[in-house]
This record gives structure tokens, sequence and C-alpha cells, in this order.
């Protein structure tokens, strides 16, 4: 399969929709030191998020400085778990260096999983990092999520994820930026 447009996959000559419409809100933050004022965003579609998450910011501008998102939502605006009122998207990143982003399609497609694939800032020829952003068919609680991480864990085994952030349903993830030496990917 490769990607020919927002949201839509080609296999075969067949063009696949990717989900249908529904909204989807994140939570935008000025920084990782930032844990309160955030402003959410309302995206009307998935291929809305994916357009979004695909322009990415040109460069990397520091751990304390680049600006992130949360894939949740907040009840006053702080982000812990305790405060997290649902979570719209289920995150999961590969750091390894050992699947391509090819690879890492290949593998969702035959699962039948919906899903954006796109580089990491420390992404590089020969050494892919990337993001996998789910959509599940409603925004879900923090317990639901983590049922679904534990079951997606398992099932995404072969695309060897890191564990450590992506099991945290509030954590930060830098907004997309173009990697040093490589060109940003999805």
């Amino acid at each position: 399969p490769r990607r020919t447009e927002m949201g839509r996959r080609e296999r075969d000559g067949d063009v696949v929709s990717d989900p249908a419409p529904c909204s989807i809100t994140i939570t935008h933050w000025a920084n990782v030191l930032t844990t309160r004022t955030p402003r959410e965003e309302t995206y009307p579609s998935w291929d809305a998020l994916v357009t979004a998450l695909t322009t990415p910011l040109s460069a990397y501008q520091g751990e304390h400085v680049h600006p992130g998102i949360t894939f949740c939502t907040f009840r006053t605006g702080h982000r812990c778990k305790e405060d997290c009122s649902g979570v719209s998207v289920i995150a999961l990143e590969h750091d390894a260096g050992t699947v391509t982003l090819e690879e890492a399609w290949a593998f969702l497609d035959n699962l039948g999983v919906r899903a954006l694939l796109y580089t990491s800032k420390s992404h590089a020829p020969g050494n892919p990092r990337w993001r996998l952003l789910i959509l599940p068919d409603r925004p879900v609680t923090v317990d639901e999520r983590a049922e679904l991480f534990g079951w997606l864990w398992e099932a995404l085994a072969p695309l060897q994820l890191k564990r450590g952030e992506s099991h945290n349903a509030v954590c930060f993830w830098y907004l997309p930026t173009v990697p040093l030496g490589a060109p940003f990917a999805f």
C-alpha cells in the first residue's frame, strides 16, 4: 500500500478510504514545561487532523521550547491523568530504528488498522523513527485507553514499539518537525 492523499491509501489500484468523518479534539501546549492553560482544537474529521499533523514545523526548536500536543482533553486544563476527560487518539512510537515506515504500513494494512504514521525529529536514513496514531471509534476514558493500549501492544509487537511514553495517556508529543538530515515522511 502507499499513501495517495490525506486519509486514503491505495492497494492494488483501489482507493481505500480511512475512517468516516468524526470530530477529534486534541490539546495544544506551548511547550513540555507547560502543564496548565492549554488550547483545545477540534478537527472535523480524521482527514483534517492528518492535514494538520503532516504539515511539519520547519525545525525542532529545542526540548523546552518546541510546542506539542496531547491526544486528549482535560476538565480543568491541567495536564495530568486525573484531569483527563477523554482520549481521542492513541499515540505510539517506534524508536528502535528497525522497522521502516513502508514495513509498518504493510503490517498495519494487513491488520486493517486505520492509522497515521509520520517520522519523528530523530528519524534518519537507515535509522527509522516514527509515530503511530490510531483513531478509536469514539473518544475513550483513560481506563479504556489502558485496555486498548495493552491489546495494541500485543497485536503490534512486530513493529517494536516503545512502551515508555506511549503508555501514558496524557503524554506530551512534540509537534511534527522536519528531521535533521532526512525528509519528513508520512
